[in-house]
């Protein structure tokens, strides 16, 4: 199955919500939307971020472990004019050692990641709205201790 890109339903917020997830400085994050895969447990979903020096935050949810990314947007065009142009651009993927140990290679990491963003768009706009979803992978893969 790909990744969907919807809002969080009110029986899905209630899994959502009981693995209390923060945002980015801390405070109890709200289900609102994600894009999901939910035959292989994963999903992405935004934590915050993009003002003054606090980069943009998602959380990539697989099977138990928790992935923290930084990414850099870009938009162009209108979502008024259904002409809207979206790019990701992915600067830091922060793992645990047991997501490192999960893996064969970083790139199974990576490539779930650009599906992910490439199954969301952008949060809270419908597909009908856009004419590119562009992904570009300028990582840094940090694992943490």
């Amino acid at each position: 199955m790909a990744f969907i890109s919807e809002r969080i339903t009110e029986e899905d917020a209630v899994y959502f919500n009981a693995f209390a997830f923060k945002d980015v400085v801390g405070n109890p994050l709200k289900a609102y939307w994600w894009a999901v895969d939910k035959e292989r447990n994963m999903f992405l979903f935004p934590r915050g971020g993009g003002s003054f020096d606090i980069p943009i935050c998602f959380g990539f949810y697989w099977d138990g472990d928790l992935i923290d990314i930084e990414v850099i947007k870009n938009v162009k065009g209108s979502r008024y004019k259904n002409n809207l142009e979206i790019y990701w651009v992915i600067k830091k993927i922060i793992i645990s050692k047991q997501v490192e140990e999960k893996v064969d290679h970083y790139n199974d990491i990576l490539n779930l990641i650009e599906q992910a963003f490439m199954g969301l768009g952008t949060t809270g706009i419908g597909y009908d709205k856009m004419t590119k979803i562009n992904v570009d992978n300028q990582s840094q893969i940090v694992v943490k201790e």
